[in-house]
């Protein structure tokens, strides 16, 4: 497990020995750290991780219900028009406090994103994406003729098909980004201390069940859409580690914004 600290030999700050750079002097770390050496994992203070796990999982629920109390007259009168402005604000809040709370972090998140290669993988990583989809849905196609779409996935074309224009950008675009802080920052990372293998399972599952509504009247549709939230997982956990969050981004934001186009092009 790798939850030691380091003492810094410039400055003597006690800090994360995975930690790329000291937080107090800004001295790169230069440990020969094997979880470090082949990858592109961004490590933060475990707390740090700890935090974006739990927004995540907790946050935006939280965020979804203040959200519907606000606009639940709006609700009651025109369900799509009402789901769409929790949605959106509850993304647009999300983003903002990720913005905010690691702001000291910013810049070097930035940075990650000058590397061009990493827009490379992430156009490779969303092909690949796409590509394990279209035959995990063809195989449950076979298994379960004309199954339709999940809770989940229906509301999105619905409201895709409505307001276009807000939902590339809500859903096409920050979205992505703040899942791939939740769920590649934070999680992955975090359990990429304890084991690279539960790294995986762990995202990919809690990825998928994320986007699962076990209240659903038909839970055989939730079941089979599981899978392919999974792939997704996996998918996108190893564009990140071999590439870095920018890498994940690019692909997650590009599997959205196809999965947008062709909804108005069906």
């Amino acid at each position: 497990m790798y939850f030691k600290k380091r003492i810094c030999p410039k400055c003597g700050d006690t800090h994360d020995e995975l930690l790329d750079y000291c937080p107090k002097c800004k001295s790169k770390n230069e440990d020969d750290i094997e979880i470090k050496r082949h990858f592109a994992v961004t490590f933060l203070n475990p707390s740090y991780e700890i935090f974006l796990i739990v927004l995540g999982l907790a946050g935006f629920t939280l965020f979804d219900f203040i959200f519907a109390l606000i606009f639940r007259n709006i609700y009651i009168a025109n369900n799509l028009h009402g789901l769409m402005l929790i949605n959106v604000a509850s993304y647009l809040v999300f983003f903002i406090f990720i913005l905010f709370v690691f702001f000291r972090f910013l810049k070097a998140f930035l940075d990650k994103f000058k590397d061009y290669w990493s827009y490379l993988y992430g156009i490779i990583g969303a092909v690949v994406l796409a590509l394990g989809t279209i035959i995990i849905n063809l195989i449950f196609n076979l298994i379960y003729p004309h199954s339709g779409d999940n809770v989940n996935q229906t509301a999105l074309v619905n409201i895709c098909k409505m307001y276009p224009a807000i939902s590339i950008i809500v859903f096409g675009i920050i979205g992505p980004i703040c899942e791939e802080f939740v769920y590649r920052v934070g999680l992955f990372s975090f359990l990429k201390r304890i084991h690279p293998a539960l790294a995986y399972a762990g995202t990919a599952l809690i990825f998928g069940l994320i986007h699962i509504d076990f209240g659903a009247s038909d839970m055989v549709l939730e079941i089979i859409a599981l899978p392919t939230y999974i792939w997704g997982g996996l998918c996108l956990s190893f564009i990140y580690e071999i590439r870095g969050v920018a890498a994940s981004c690019t692909s997650h934001i590009l599997n959205n914004v196809y999965s947008f186009i062709m909804i108005l092009v069906s």
